[in-house]
């Protein structure tokens, strides 16, 4: 689940490239079962739709990034898969894929907040200064 502040350009640029693709006649249907699925169920896609919709997280979204969030891309998610259950249309796998792949490429662009150790510290075990926090 996506919900940063810079996935409105990652949004919309998949979605143009999808439309496209839909406008230019890439449909097609496979004539037997292909062994691809979605990479989630159908009806996740729409518990994240209506849970970006909800009022609780319109109010943090905007509190958190100063923006509203951008709901639109789960909706189109949800109507894709329901079409690739229904038809596997080639147009609805490559829109779930562009889709997905956009959401991982811009968790990856997040860094952690924690630094990641190797092992604990050397002094691990002594007591804390309780007298000055600064220095403990």
């Amino acid at each position: 689940m996506v919900k940063g502040a810079g996935s409105s350009w990652l949004v919309e640029d998949s979605r143009e490239r999808c439309a496209a693709a839909g406008a230019q006649g890439v449909w097609s249907m496979a004539g037997s079962r292909e062994s691809w699925r979605p990479p989630r169920l159908c009806d996740t896609y729409w518990s994240e739709f209506r849970h970006c919709k909800s009022l609780r997280h319109r109010f943090h979204h905007y509190y958190t990034y100063g923006t509203t969030p951008m709901c639109q891309q789960w909706k189109e998610d949800y109507e894709a898969c329901r079409e690739w259950e229904k038809t596997q249309s080639a147009h609805a796998k490559e829109c779930l894929q562009k889709s997905e792949r956009s959401r991982v490429s811009e968790q990856r662009n997040f860094t952690p907040v924690w630094k990641m150790r190797d092992k604990p510290p050397s002094d691990w075990h002594t007591p804390l200064n309780q007298d000055n926090p600064e220095e403990s």
